[in-house]
């Protein structure tokens, strides 16, 4: 199956989108297990200026590998996206986020959930204990490095100016959301 945003990207020819959408999904299905990645990715393939020469960063030690790693190998898929590290962010999914039992994750109690927000996109906050990350959840690193890779980028494409006011704008907005669902 073809993730949505993937097709979008295409038919815009935005190659930023594009890889941004394909990074989305390895956090969807960190281990691979899906087809999704796959699939999305196959279909993105021919892009025009999607593929990087590979920048030849070493692979630390699969001694090493964790999901802090993990983390690291997709967010640096949005400046340098190639085969070889693509292979990699694989090889090293499948080791840390082997496919698991479904007894391994605790059921959520009803009492547990909080619902908050309106109208047809009514959200189910649930406490990270016993958890697994969900579809549309990423781990606190992975929000760093990525943040670090969009600012990075956003201050190479448009600007200095404009990418410091768009991220207090961004950083304000989601201290106030966080600040919200905390009540």
């Amino acid at each position: 199956m073809v993730d949505a945003q993937v097709k979008e990207a295409k038919q815009a020819n935005d190659v930023i989108d594009a890889r941004s959408a394909l990074t989305a999904i390895a956090y969807r299905d960190p281990g691979f297990h899906g087809s999704e990645f796959d699939d999305s990715l196959a279909f993105a393939s021919d892009m025009e200026g999607l593929w990087d020469v590979f920048d030849g960063e070493k692979e630390r030690p699969e001694t090493e590998w964790n999901k802090e790693y993990w983390d690291h190998i997709n967010a640096s898929l949005m400046g340098n996206f190639c085969k070889e590290r693509i292979d990699l962010l694989k090889k090293v999914g499948k080791k840390v986020y082997p496919r698991s039992a479904k007894s391994e994750v605790r059921p959520h109690t009803p009492s547990s959930h909080q619902t908050y927000g309106t109208g047809q996109r009514t959200r189910v906050h649930r406490p990270m204990q016993g958890r697994r990350v969900g579809q549309n959840e990423m781990p606190s690193a992975a929000w760093m490095i990525g943040g670090a890779a969009v600012l990075l980028l956003g201050c190479v494409t448009v600007g200095v100016t404009k990418t410091l006011i768009a991220t207090a704008v961004v950083a304000g907005g989601a201290v106030l959301l966080n600040n919200q669902r905390r009540r």
